[in-house]
């Protein structure tokens, strides 16, 4: 249960970092709204995201890669959460007017949702759709330079309650 919550938290993590990475090529075929949310979460491209939490052998729970598709209207993120291979996308939903966030954590299990994104704060929502049953909510703030925090919560009786914060740092 915690690896599978670590694992959603880092996905979220990875995918929950904001920032103001602004696009060189800025499409025409978003709205604006959906090219300042995703040039805010493009902040997370380039270098290694890195956990600072650590398994018995010393290696990071988390580590993640970000990087644009090739117009610019996408993120895909890849890597590992608990020793599983993760990737997940980002992009925009125009029916929810948000981005949508699909992550595969393996075969066996897949979440999504949806991020809200207010000024300098995400809120991404979302849920297990393959696998082990979980609702789950990450809230985070844009990252500022090479570091991220957030915190993960689970849905309970429907309350959330923190499960654990997740602190992330960018090698590059």
């Amino acid at each position: 249960m915690i690896q599978k919550a670590i694992a959603a938290v880092a996905a979220v993590v990875v995918l929950g970092m904001v920032g103001g990475v602004v696009a060189a090529q800025q499409p025409s075929n978003l709205p604006a709204e959906a090219r300042e949310a995703l040039d805010k979460m493009g902040s997370l491209v380039g270098g290694k995201w890195v956990g600072d939490f650590k398994d018995p052998k010393n290696a990071p729970v988390v580590e993640m890669k970000y990087e644009w598709n090739a117009e610019r209207t996408q993120i895909r993120s890849s890597g590992t959460i608990a020793g599983a291979a993760v990737e997940a996308r980002i992009g925009w939903d125009p029916g929810a007017k948000k981005l949508y966030y699909v992550d595969f954590h393996g075969p066996a299990q897949v979440y999504y949702g949806h991020y809200s994104v207010v000024g300098e704060q995400f809120v991404l929502d979302f849920k297990s759709i393959v696998g082990s049953a979980g609702t789950y909510r990450a809230k985070g703030a844009v990252p500022r330079g090479d570091s991220y925090e957030s915190m993960l919560q689970a849905e309970k009786d429907g309350k959330y309650a923190d499960l654990h914060e997740i602190r992330l740092k960018r090698v590059k």
